[in-house]
């Protein structure tokens, strides 16, 4: 049976007061300004992650081999792989800043390295998360052990054998 609810005497519904930052964990974007432009830096979703693989591949892979070799993985290690693939990074902040690759190669260095230092906190862990499954599927790979073949000898006849008698 249905009841009255008395407003004054039962809980208030639970504050939406840390949906914002649950929201920033989930999707976080960076506000930042280069060039004369105000950008949001955004982190890609699922779908444009897929789309973007091929770019983001070269990235993965060197973030791979310095995590999977125990080599460093500080900020500016990792500027020094973001820098040999530069036009896939140019390409990449441009879809996560909502600008094109040519208003990026416009900008000074000073812009320019706050807009991948922007960049890399908002997609950081996307690229982080990519090596982890990679480091995963790795250490899976590695732990299974292949499934012995079959006999050969269960299938074979065993020589000297004597014929099985007819029934007549």
């Amino acid at each position: 049976m249905a009841r009255k609810v008395n407003a004054s005497t039962d809980k208030a519904p639970p504050s939406n007061e840390g949906g914002a930052s649950d929201l920033a964990v989930l999707h976080p974007e960076r506000n930042v300004t280069v060039g004369g432009r105000a950008l949001v830096v955004r982190e890609y979703g699922f779908i444009e992650g897929l789309q973007l693989r091929t770019l983001y591949a070269p990235l993965v892979d060197g973030l791979f081999e310095r995590t999977h070799t125990g080599a460093r993985t500080e900020y500016e290690d990792i500027a020094d792989l973001l820098a040999a693939h530069v036009d896939q990074v140019v390409e990449l902040v441009a879809v996560a800043s909502d600008t094109t690759p040519a208003f990026i190669r416009t900008l000074n260095a000073t812009d320019g390295a706050l807009l991948l230092l922007v960049w890399w906190g908002a997609n950081g862990n996307f690229f982080v998360q990519a090596v982890i499954r990679r480091l995963e599927m790795a250490r899976l790979s590695a732990g299974r052990k292949s499934t012995p073949s079959s006999s050969d000898t269960a299938s074979e006849i065993p020589q000297g054998s004597a014929d099985t008698p007819s029934v007549s």
